[in-house]
C-alpha cells in the first residue's frame, strides 16, 4: 500500500483509564513522543489517539480523548481513505480481540485499514523491549527490580512470561509479579512480601509499574501494598508509567514505522 499523507491517518488506540491528571499525562506524553518522532519523517501525517472503551471518555480540564468509533466516524467525514491503527495494549488479550472485532465493522468505510500488533506479541518484540528496559532500569548494581504487570489468565499474557524470561537473560536483577494472579489485594500483598523476602541480600528494591498509565492498579494495589510491606530493605516505587518514558515512545514508534511501510 502506498503511504499518502493527505488521505492517511494514524490512530494510537488505548485501553482507557478514568480521566485523572495522571492518566491524561501518560497518554498525552505518549502521543507527543510519537508526534515528535515522526515530525521530520512524515511531516504531514495526522496522528490521533482514541479509547477502545468509551466508558472512559468523560472530560477533565477540557482534555478529551474520543472513543474509537466516534473518531472513526469523524475520519470518514474528513474523507480519510487509509488508516494505520497502533494499539498501546501490551499483550494481545481480550482488549486486542475487541479491537479487531470492532474494526471489522468499519472495513467498508475506508479503502484500507492496517492494524498493528499488540506491543508484546512475538519473540522479537519481547527481546527488543527487554533490552530497552534493562538499559533504562538495570544499570544500578545491587538494586533488584520488580516489575508489576496486570497479567491474567488470557492466552495473550503468555507474552509477559516470554518478555520476563528474555529480560532475565540480559539481567537477572529483574523479576515480575502479575496483579491478577493474586486474585485479591491480600494475596497479592503476600506474593509481593515473599518476593521481597527472597531478595533479602539486596541493597535496594525498585518497584516498577509495568503498565501504560498510573491508574487504579498503581495507586490502589501497588502503592497501598508496598506501604504495608515489612522489610529492612530500602523499597523505592518508580513514579512514572511506561507511557511517560522516552524509550517506550521509541519502541512504539519503531513498530509504527514498520506498520506504515506495509505495501
Amino acid at each position: 500500500m502506498q503511504f499518502n499523507n493527505h488521505s492517511s491517518a494514524l490512530i494510537l488506540v488505548h485501553h482507557g483509564g478514568r480521566f485523572t491528571p495522571e492518566v491524561i499525562n501518560g497518554y498525552t506524553s505518549l502521543k507527543n513522543g510519537i508526534i515528535h518522532h515522526f515530525s521530520q519523517i512524515h511531516k504531514s501525517l495526522t496522528i490521533y489517539d482514541a479509547f477502545l472503551n468509551n466508558r472512559y471518555t468523560n472530560r477533565i480540564d477540557d482534555v478529551a480523548i474520543l472513543d474509537l468509533e466516534c473518531l472513526l466516524q469523524q475520519l470518514v467525514n474528513k474523507n480519510i481513505k487509509q488508516l494505520f491503527i497502533q494499539p498501546s495494549l501490551l499483550v494481545p488479550g481480550q482488549q486486542y480481540t475487541k479491537l479487531i472485532n470492532l474494526l471489522d465493522n468499519w472495513q467498508d468505510k475506508f479503502d484500507k485499514i492496517i492494524i498493528g500488533d499488540a506491543l508484546l506479541s512475538d519473540l522479537d518484540s519481547c527481546q527488543k523491549l527487554a533490552g530497552m528496559v534493562d538499559s533504562y532500569f538495570g544499570q544500578n548494581y545491587g538494586v533488584e527490580n520488580i516489575l508489576i504487570a496486570h497479567g491474567g489468565a488470557n492466552i495473550g499474557n503468555q507474552w509477559l512470561n516470554v518478555f520476563i524470561n528474555e529480560l532475565q537473560k540480559v539481567n537477572p536483577q529483574f523479576n515480575m509479579l502479575e496483579l491478577s494472579r493474586g486474585e485479591s489485594p491480600e494475596l497479592f500483598s503476600q506474593l509481593l512480601q515473599l518476593e521481597i523476602d527472597k531478595l533479602a541480600s539486596s541493597r535496594s528494591i525498585k518497584i516498577i509499574s509495568f503498565m501504560l498509565i498510573l491508574g487504579h492498579h498503581f495507586y490502589n494495589d501497588i502503592v497501598t501494598t508496598c506501604n504495608s510491606i515489612k522489610s529492612n530493605i530500602n523499597i523505592e516505587i518508580f513514579p512514572q508509567s511506561l507511557s511517560e518514558l522516552e524509550f517506550m515512545h521509541q519502541f512504539i514508534a519503531e513498530r509504527i514505522e514498520k506498520l506504515i511501510s506495509i505495501k
